[in-house]
């Protein structure tokens, strides 16, 4: 069965690829997305995917690698999560006033903006914390590029608190590192987790080469054994009582 934590971190990331893309829909330039689009719109996006995305390393970082307790549990995760998503989107776009500000044209991001920008990479550094500690022990994932998918994170944060327009340098490293970041998560969890059922049906096969040889040896073993000793031994058919096999003895 699956590990409950691919199950987790699937669904966690398919509703914080729905938040980026609303981000993106709701970006200055964009056609207007519902509502006229404007910063604090796609930044209320944007804020509610970084957590959601720190929050699910967090807790596949802290889970054990087992199996969902009911294989009905995935409905619910992926049903609760995109209910949420739904939610937010409603107030992100007919009720916008509830949420805070984010960024002041002219001025840049508000202490909200930068406090739960903060917020999320403190998120990242527990979670490569508790990385870093499991890799001193076998584990049934790639702890090593998991740690480098939350590190590049915590960085590409670090970066979203420092630009004051949305089209300078500190947002363009930002995503780099974002982008570096989600290569490693694709890689340590989407790749690994396809290639390892083939990876055990190889080890079995290499297995199995291994054994056939031990039996051929054997068998070559056993019949050179009978072959050269010099007590007749012989082989005849229970129906016909026909000879079917001699050793030398046997033939002589």
């Amino acid at each position: 069965r699956l590990a409950g934590n691919i199950v987790l971190i699937a669904s966690i990331f398919f509703s914080v690829g729905v938040l980026d893309f609303l981000h993106t829909l709701s970006y200055g330039g964009m056609p207007n997305f519902i509502t006229p689009n404007d910063a604090q719109k796609h930044l209320n996006f944007w804020l509610a995917a970084r957590l959601l995305a720190s929050l699910g390393l967090l807790l596949i970082a802290i889970r054990p690698w087992r199996p969902l307790g009911s294989p009905h549990t995935r409905f619910f995760i992926f049903g609760f999560l995109s209910m949420a998503v739904v939610a937010l989107t409603l107030i992100v776009i007919l009720d916008q006033p509830l949420l805070p500000d984010t960024f002041i044209p002219g001025q840049g991001l508000t202490p909200f903006k930068k406090n739960t920008e903060y917020l999320v990479i403190l998120i990242h550094l527990v979670t490569a914390a508790i990385l870093w500690r499991k890799m001193h022990i076998p584990q049934n994932f790639n702890v090593v590029l998991l740690f480098g998918a939350v590190a590049a994170l915590a960085m590409s944060e670090f970066y979203f608190t420092l630009y004051t327009t949305m089209t300078g340098s500190y947002n363009l490293l930002g995503h780099v590192y974002k982008f570096i970041a989600y290569l490693f998560i694709y890689r340590a969890l989407v790749v690994e987790t396809i290639e390892e059922p083939y990876d055990r049906l190889l080890a079995a096969q290499q297995r199995a080469v291994e054994q056939n040889a031990v039996l051929r040896a054997q068998s070559q073993l056993l019949d050179s054994l009978v072959e050269n000793i010099p007590t007749m031994i012989f082989l005849k058919g229970a129906a016909d009582l026909r000879f079917e096999l001699f050793n030398k003895a046997g033939e002589r």
